[in-house]
């Protein structure tokens, strides 16, 4: 993914994010150690930058670290909070061998889906937070 020379990017230890025109977030995972206190900090920025609103979530977690047991509680305890649905994409064998493994061990608590192409994964995303809209947006 891309950063847009026109987004108003968050900046969280973890990641950089923005919502695009259909109020879609993104989110390129940094190359950065995990711990309970920067997960708490990037969703804490994410709140402010959707201003307390559910929206489609896209994520490139390519570059992310693995996560402990504890940083995933707290996860799968605060996606809801802001996410309707998440969509990953990447090419990186290793992670989505990591993401298929935990969409199968764990059970899904919202719409997730694994792709290799950003405007595949925009797509789903736009068709699972509008389904009553088919019609492609954008």
């Amino acid at each position: 993914m891309i950063t847009p020379i026109n987004a108003h990017i968050v900046d969280t230890p973890l990641a950089q994010n923005w919502v695009d025109e259909f109020g879609i977030i993104y989110s390129i995972s940094k190359d950065a150690p995990h711990s309970l206190e920067n997960m708490v900090t990037h969703f804490e920025k994410l709140l402010e930058l959707t201003e307390g609103k559910k929206l489609p979530f896209l994520v490139d977690p390519s570059l992310a670290r693995p996560t402990t047991k504890k940083e995933r509680q707290y996860l799968n305890e605060h996606l809801q909070t802001v996410m309707t649905c998440i969509a990953f994409v990447t090419t990186n064998a290793m992670m989505r061998i990591g993401i298929n493994l935990y969409f199968r061990i764990r059970p899904q608590f919202m719409p997730m889906k694994m792709f290799s192409n950003e405007e595949d994964a925009r797509q789903w995303l736009l068709r699972q937070h509008y389904p009553k809209d088919k019609k492609q947006l954008g």
